[in-house]
Formats: C-alpha cells, structure tokens, sequence
C-alpha cells in the first residue's frame, strides 16, 4: 500500500508529464521477472535536455545538460541536483 507521501510524489511526476511534456521510460531488470528497476523522465527544449532518474523514494538524481556540448563521451551538465525524490523534486522548481 502507497503511503499518502508517496501518493504526493506520484502525483508530482504525473504533474511534470502533464503540464511540461516530460515523458517517462521505465527501465527493467534484464533478468525474470524483468522488474522496473528505475524510471527516467526527460523533456528536450532547445538548448536543454532536462533528465530525472527515480530509482526509490530515497535515490533520485535530475540534471540539465547542453544537448550539443559533450566532454568525456557525456553531455556537459549546467545543474544537477540529488539525494531523496521529494528534494530532488522541490530542486526542479529552480529550472523554471
């Protein structure tokens, strides 16, 4: 059973989907049963390619990147945030 925090945070996502066209991609174990092992959430607009990866309640990281900018094989990052979901989640607020 969700816990009514948990309710909130869901609600959270289904939020960045709706109203800023984030869209979602479940990743699943390679193994049987094939569990969705984390979620990753992305929105491109122009110069920013926006990223949110949920793992758990507690393991969340998101980051703005430069889509034409790669150092070390790997988009450069202008903002980053992690730590538990609902922080991670209060931190996006700052890339609007």
């Amino acid at each position: 059973m969700l816990t009514l925090d948990q309710l909130a945070q869901i609600g959270r996502l289904q939020h960045l989907c709706e109203v800023h066209g984030w869209r979602v991609q479940l990743k699943r174990s390679t193994t049987p049963p094939h569990d969705v092992e984390e979620l990753v959430y992305f929105t491109e607009n122009g110069l920013w390619l926006d990223v949110l990866r949920v793992r758990s309640d507690t393991d969340a990281q998101a980051a703005r990147l430069i889509r034409q900018s790669v150092v070390e094989n790997r988009p450069c990052a202008v903002w980053e945030a992690e730590g538990t979901l609902e922080a991670v989640l209060d931190r996006l607020v700052e890339l609007r």
